[in-house]
């Protein structure tokens, strides 16, 4: 799912029995974070990972919305875990998590930040469709598609 400086996600099971489906974290420094093993009760297929989140999505399915969760590592509260829905025909298709943020890139051409306890600060417009998402510390790096189109010019 995810392998980068922080560690690695992998997703475990059959594909498509999400009953045996489990997802594992495992953190390049264990003195830092320690292991996590989650079901994957919802399917998720994406994740993004930092020394502060472990964000997660879903796509959508016939009788549910495309679901996003975060685990967070920093919490101070005591609230570790949010999640949220994304409306009806928009779908998670990119991920990236950095020092206070997570960014969900959707299929309606539209960049959701959120932070890392799970306040939506920005809902961006993109210009096109995503092509990749990458965090580090506070910095966010994104790529998408933009082109003009074809002239088709009659003779």
């Amino acid at each position: 799912m995810v392998w980068n400086n922080v560690g690695i996600v992998r997703c475990f099971g059959e594909e498509g029995d999400q009953s045996t489906s489990s997802i594992e974290v495992e953190f390049h420094d264990s003195s830092i974070h320690h292991g996590l093993h989650i079901p994957n009760t919802l399917g998720h297929t994406m994740a993004a990972l930092s020394s502060q989140a472990l964000l997660l999505a879903c796509p959508a399915q016939e009788d549910s919305s495309s679901r996003i969760v975060c685990v967070n590592f920093a919490a101070w509260d005591g609230h570790k875990e949010w999640a949220t829905t994304l409306p009806l025909g928009e779908d998670a298709l990119a991920l990236a998590a950095g020092d206070a943020w997570v960014a969900v890139a959707t299929s309606r051409h539209l960049l959701r930040l959120f932070s890392n306890s799970g306040l939506q600060r920005a809902m961006i417009s993109l210009p096109g469709p995503i092509l990749c998402l990458a965090g580090h510390g506070s910095k966010l790096f994104m790529a998408y598609h933009s082109s003009v189109g074809k002239c088709h010019c009659a003779s």
